[in-house]
C-alpha cells in the first residue's frame, strides 16, 4: 500500500498525470501461513504509518481543499471500516 501512494502523492504534487493501460498483468501471491499473512499486515501497517507522517501535511491541505477526499482517506486507511460499521447494525 504504502509504495503506491508515496508514488501518487508524490506525482500528484509535482502535478504530472497518470493513463490507464489496461493490458497489464499482475502477478500476485498471497501470504499461506498466518505468520507470514501477520508480517505482512505488520508491515503494510508500519507502511501506511510511515506515509500519513510524512505526507500529513499535504493530506490536510488537500482535505480542506477538496472535502469530498476526507471519505476516501478513510477507506483508504481503514477500509474494513464499513465491515465494522454494518457489524454494529446486525
Amino acid at each position: 500500500m504504502d509504495d503506491q501512494n508515496d508514488y501518487v502523492v508524490w506525482s500528484l504534487l509535482q502535478e504530472k498525470t497518470f493513463k490507464y493501460v489496461d493490458s497489464v498483468e499482475v502477478l500476485n501471491e498471497a501470504p499461506s501461513t498466518f505468520g507470514e499473512w501477520f508480517r505482512q499486515r505488520k508491515r503494510w501497517a508500519i507502511g501506511a504509518a510511515l506515509w500519513v507522517k510524512d505526507y500529513y501535511g499535504a493530506l490536510i491541505r488537500s482535505i480542506v481543499n477538496h472535502p469530498q477526499l476526507l471519505t476516501a482517506s478513510i477507506l483508504l486507511l481503514f477500509p474494513s471500516l464499513p465491515l465494522l460499521a454494518t457489524s454494529f447494525l446486525l
